[in-house]
């Protein structure tokens, strides 16, 4: 699959109502994250760790398909444009 295709593919994902509960699902887990680590006690430095690294992977997951998206569209931008005399 090359960069055009996943990024389509992504997007058709992105905009489906499988990939709503997916995201849907996936913000409420890092809003609890988040509340988590501001309002909780912690006695183990590796709880609060383990929040942050739950918080990180949300991000990165959302951020890795954002780009991957957004890269698809410039190749494909660029390819037409290379098409057009």
């Amino acid at each position: 699959m090359d960069e055009i295709e996943l990024g389509e593919a992504l997007d058709t994902l992105r905009n489906s109502e499988g990939w709503k509960y997916v995201s849907d699902f996936l913000s409420q887990k890092e809003d609890r994250a988040v509340k988590d680590l501001t309002t909780k006690k912690f006695n183990e430095l590796s709880d609060v760790k383990a929040l942050q690294e739950r918080i990180k992977a949300y991000t990165e997951l959302n951020g890795e398909i954002e780009d991957k998206i957004r890269r698809g569209k410039e190749a494909r931008e660029k390819l037409e444009a290379k098409e057009q005399p």
